[in-house]
Order: C-alpha cells, then structure tokens, then sequence
C-alpha cells in the first residue's frame, strides 16, 4: 500500500516540463507542446495507473460481488416455498377435527318418511338393535351383488354394465328407505340375543 502511495505523490522533476511549457508570457499565443512535453506527460501517466492498479489489486479481496437477478431468484423462490409448506398441515388439521365431529342424527320422524320400507327399518332398529340390522342389510346386499355377478358371467356381460347393475341396485334400495340412518335406539330392546342367534345360525358364513 505504501508503494501505492508513493506512486500517485506527485513528482516534481516530471512536472518542471509541464509548467514550463504551460507558462506563456502575458499577450502571446500559448504555444503547441512539443513532442517531448507530450512524452513527459505519457510518464507522469504512467506512475499514476501503477498506482492505481495496485490500489485495485489490494481492495479486490474485500469487495464482494453484487449478485445477479438469477442468482437472487433461486433464494427468493426458497423463502416463497416456506409457507407453502405449511398448507398441507393446516389440511391435515381441518380433516381431524372434521373426523372428530360426529355427524348429526336426523330426527325419527324424518327416517322414517324417507321410503318405503324405512318405517320397517326403523323399527328393526328399536327391537332387535342397529348392529343386527345392518350385519343382515349387509349380507342381503353382498348376496345380490353376487347375483348379479353370477348373471353377467353366464351372459357374457361386461364388467362395466355390472358395476351400472350393482349401483342402481344401491340406489333403488336408497330410495325404497332401506339405508335408514338410525342412531337411536342403540342396540334396542333384544339385541345382543339378536347377535348371538346371528352367529349361532350361521347367516355370517354364507
């Protein structure tokens, strides 16, 4: 650094032509610097960039380079990423406490005008319990989805319509009232020996 210094101190030998040749007497025409003025000029120029490419070379470590926009996106794309993270937890949330709500039971008189058949429901509900209710609704509903399995593959029905046959069938036992909700009466007034004649009969192995 103090090599620095001592190249951008001004010398006076190499300024002595200078002023000279700028000194001019008062009411004449300032002259043309000859070709030897313009040389001392060239080499009082030359010290002083020495100077200060040397003064460049030693601040070079402590600068820090600006970053460009491209490099700066990736970061910024980084801190953006952070609270998309946090979306899905606020999801899984929303869907435990939407588990952990139990769903609201229709009123009775609302089952049981919802078809046909859902006053017969209901009433298996209040005698022999809702368990046993839905363990037989289940087992009729398997054996004619069954049926209709057995009926496509001896007419060479598609698998496709098959499946159009087993939900229309759902939807008819919808309508006609036979998937009353229920949640009233519990077990009912005969239940666990309605259970107990369930297993014992042998309805569960068919």
């Amino acid at each position: 650094m103090a090599q620095a210094l001592t190249f951008l101190a001004p010398q006076p030998a190499l300024l002595r032509p200078q002023q000279a040749a700028i000194e001019v007497a008062p009411g004449q025409a300032p002259a043309v610097p000859s070709v030897g003025a313009t040389s001392s000029r060239s080499q009082v120029g030359v010290p002083l960039l020495q100077g200060l490419a040397l003064g460049l070379a030693l601040a070079a470590p402590r600068l820090r380079p600006v970053p460009t926009r491209s490099q700066r996106l990736p970061r910024q794309a980084a801190v953006d990423e952070k609270p998309a993270k946090a979306a899905p937890k606020a999801k899984a949330k929303a869907k435990a406490k939407a588990k952990a709500r139990k769903k609201a039971v229709a009123p009775l008189s609302r089952q049981v005008l919802e078809g046909l058949f859902a006053p017969i429901v209901t009433l298996g509900y209040f005698l022999v319990g809702q368990t046993f209710v839905e363990r037989v609704r289940g087992k009729g509903i398997e054996l004619h989805s069954r049926a209709i399995t057995a009926y496509c593959q001896t007419f060479g029905i598609q698998n496709r319509k098959r499946q159009g046959f087993i939900k229309t069938a759902k939807k008819t036992g919808h309508d006609l009232g036979m998937l009353a909700e229920g949640g009233i009466f519990g077990e009912g007034l005969i239940g666990k020996q309605a259970m107990e004649w369930y297993q014992d009969s042998g309805l569960s192995q068919l």
